[in-house]
């Protein structure tokens, strides 16, 4: 689901950046979570990472390959191939969120489960 935040906030993002009124955010954000949710889980995107490090570099293979796939499509869609820098910014663009996701969701699951872990072991203290 945070994936899916991410990428939409990268189409809304652009929508209002260029005064897109044509279409909506959900078709702006088509062509990338289309070939980001068929691509990404076969290059490991979704394998648990034991390290913040890792969770976000997990997504780094991923990005190479959906973010032009999406640029690609995109085109498809318009009849016009977007401009290379497009191509850049939208590398970047959906690295930072996805990359900023992906950390805030690893940071809350290790505090979580750090408070799990206290609490257990002062219900086991009790004993």
């Amino acid at each position: 689901a945070g994936d899916a935040v991410a990428l939409l906030i990268f189409a809304a993002i652009g929508r209002q950046n260029h005064g897109t009124d044509d279409g909506s955010v959900l078709l702006t954000a088509l062509p990338f979570a289309l070939s980001w949710f068929l691509v990404a889980p076969v290059l490991g995107a979704y394998k648990q990472a034991p390290t913040l490090n890792q969770s976000v570099a997990a997504v780094l293979p991923s990005l190479l390959v959906t973010v032009p796939i999406g640029c690609f499509l995109r085109g498809l869609l318009q009849e016009k191939m977007p401009a290379a820098p497009f191509w850049i910014v939208a590398m970047v663009s959906v690295g930072v969120l996805v990359g900023a996701w992906r950390a805030f969701y690893f940071q809350t699951t290790v505090v979580s489960q750090t408070l799990n872990d206290f609490t257990e072991a002062i219900l086991e203290d009790d004993d």
